[in-house]
């Protein structure tokens, strides 16, 4: 599938799967979520797709380094002088596992579940309640490739994979696949602002 489906049905299914109640949460959920859903991606071949992979890295590491301005437990850590060593070695290892992955055959390594774990393993050092968001958005995206007719190694590094040949990158049901994420996101975000609007009314009765 094409990235902007790949961010919007992520996005989508993150949101509707987390229900984030506050609007740090529902950033936090979005952010997270979107990584999670694009970052297999840093593996494709093409000239031009490693240039939107260089995009789509750049963009994550901008949302991640968001996420952490806005995780207020990191910036307590260090206003009571607590070691940052745990946040510091998942972000190393989270850089580390992508710039090994970027180099792998597409649709290989950074789309299997060691590749998931490890990088969950590696966000979970830096705040264990990202970790959900990332999972779902980075299913989101296994699941999203398998309908498609280049098989994905899920289970690497055995051989073989899924590849269910329904459709095709750029095709009919991409579009639309693209086009009922982004409805659901609409929808979604103002369901959740509406009932953030209501908690916050029944907090100051």
């Amino acid at each position: 599938m094409t990235g902007k489906t790949h961010a919007a049905v992520g996005l989508g299914t993150v949101l509707a799967v987390t229900q984030p109640s506050t609007v740090s949460g529902l950033v936090l959920a979005a952010g997270t979520g979107m990584l999670g859903a694009l970052i297999s991606d840093i593996d494709v071949g093409t000239s031009k797709s490693h240039k939107d992979a260089d995009r789509i890295t750049l963009i994550a590491a901008l949302l991640v380094a968001a996420e952490i301005a806005l995780n207020y437990s990191i910036w307590e850590k260090i206003r009571n002088n607590q070691s940052m060593a745990p946040v510091a070695m998942g972000v190393i290892i989270f850089i580390a596992v992508c710039a090994f992955g970027k180099n792998q055959p597409h649709r290989s390594f950074m789309h299997s579940i060691m590749a998931m774990a490890i990088l969950s393993a590696a966000i979970s050092m830096v705040s264990v309640k990202l970790v959900l968001y990332f999972v779902v958005g980075f299913v989101s995206h296994l699941v999203l490739d398998c309908f498609n007719r280049k098989r994905v190694r899920i289970l690497y590094p055995l051989p073989g994979g899924i590849a269910l040949d329904f459709c095709k990158a750029g095709g009919f049901v991409d579009s639309l696949l693209f086009k009922l994420g982004s409805v659901a996101v609409i929808f979604e975000i103002v369901y959740l602002a509406v009932q953030m609007g209501e908690n916050w009314k029944l907090f100051r009765m």
